[in-house]
């Protein structure tokens, strides 16, 4: 294959996956948590070579948006898209959940009891950070402010009076 044609292709595949995604810009990062797309190597690389062609970037390309498609109208809805993105965090979710069990399951009974759940040792460090003034209770201001800081980093507490 020329050069240039190989660089055509790439554009147009380019431009052709920036069309798909762009109707939803979560699904184009991997959802509403904005985390990245959910590229996943195995999947794209249909013939298991460890290498991916530009036939393999289309047909993932193609065959995303028909299961998406599901009505096979060769558009997307509204209702196809959320119920694409639902159907997206649904899974994402159902991973932390897992996780949180596998590491907060004393017992390994597949549950998580209040006493599995409860960390007083982590909890007293969080309120320690929400009670800027140090007077052992947490004001409205100061839950507010751990709101909008919360992504942010860790607040300082004030010097002592």
């Amino acid at each position: 294959m020329k050069k240039s044609t190989a660089v055509a292709m790439i554009t147009a595949l380019t431009i052709g996956a920036v069309g798909v995604t762009s109707l939803s810009p979560a699904l184009a990062r991997g959802g509403p948590d904005g985390h990245g797309p959910r590229i996943n190597f195995e999947e794209i690389d249909a013939n298991a070579d460890g290498q991916i062609t530009i036939e393999e970037m289309i047909a993932h390309r193609e065959a995303k948006f028909a299961e998406r498609d599901t009505n096979g109208d060769g558009f997307l809805s509204k209702e196809e898209l959320l119920a694409a993105m639902q159907e997206n965090a649904a899974k994402r979710q159902a991973k932390r959940v897992d996780h949180m069990i596998d590491r907060q399951d004393a017992d390994d009974d597949g549950q998580l009891s209040m006493a599995e759940l409860s960390n007083d040792e982590r909890q007293a460090k969080f309120f320690e950070r929400l009670d800027e003034n140090g007077d052992g209770a947490i004001s409205e201001e100061e839950l507010e402010n751990m709101k909008k800081h919360r992504f942010g980093g860790k607040k300082k507490r004030p010097a002592s009076e």
